[in-house]
């Protein structure tokens, strides 16, 4: 069920790791010249290649973030389960549409439909297949960092140490300088330009575990049936 995700991870991976070799090798003929007190021409792509690997490191936590949850939510769907049969916070996605309607509803309104939500609630339906199929993330919209990844273990009611002081910092440095490019706030030379080759190995290997990491939470989360209420 996961295995398309993690084909695709991995390609991703590989296209990032032939980058990081080309800033290997150009890292070495800079040094080679900066000994030899010669010019090393190729400075800006060096430093533009090195500031690009944040977007590439960040599509793949995207990538492997919602791809994850939409899968989970699609199988979880599939299995002709109804609303009692499910952990509540769940409800939130399964039943989004009642509860955007509650959002937007008028003073009006408001009381009949929160009866009628709270009918829907109660009725112990079947949830309707592929029900999240187009739903967004279960987060606040914005760039995944620590706290967003934090309201998707919520919903799906996953406890987990993955979200370690650590990697919650070195998710926002991956974040902020990713965005710093998108947005034109800086150049990739420029975010390059400050960032070491040891600094940026350990970035792409703690992505790469944390990418893994977070499919096989999943992927155990679905084989332990832990989508159910006991």
């Amino acid at each position: 069920m996961f295995n398309y995700i993690k084909t695709e991870l991995s390609a991703k991976q590989r296209e990032i790791q032939s980058i990081f070799i080309e800033i290997e090798e150009l890292s070495n003929k800079q040094n080679e010249l900066l000994i030899q007190q010669k010019f090393f021409a190729k400075e800006p792509l060096l430093n533009s290649l090195k500031g690009l690997i944040f977007v590439s490191l960040y599509g793949s936590i995207e990538y492997t973030v919602s791809e994850a949850v939409k899968t989970s939510e699609q199988f979880i769907s599939l299995q002709r389960l109804h609303y009692n049969d499910v952990i509540p916070s769940l409800l939130t996605r399964f039943l989004y549409q009642h509860f955007d309607t509650l959002n937007n509803v008028g003073r009006k309104q408001k009381w009949q439909r929160r009866i009628a939500f709270m009918q829907k609630l109660t009725s112990n339906e079947q949830i309707t297949e592929n029900i999240c199929c187009d739903l967004e993330l279960p987060t606040d919209g914005q760039n995944i960092r620590k706290s967003q990844l934090e309201d998707i273990f919520k919903t799906f009611n996953i406890r987990t140490d993955l979200l370690n002081a650590q990697w919650g910092g070195r998710l926002k440095d991956i974040v902020d300088n990713r965005n710093a490019i998108a947005h034109g706030n800086k150049t990739a030379i420029d975010v390059g330009k400050t960032i070491f080759l040891a600094d940026l190995k350990t970035r792409i290997d703690e992505v790469n575990a944390f990418c893994t990491e977070f499919i096989s939470l999943f992927e155990e989360y679905i084989e332990k049936e832990e989508y159910k209420l006991p």
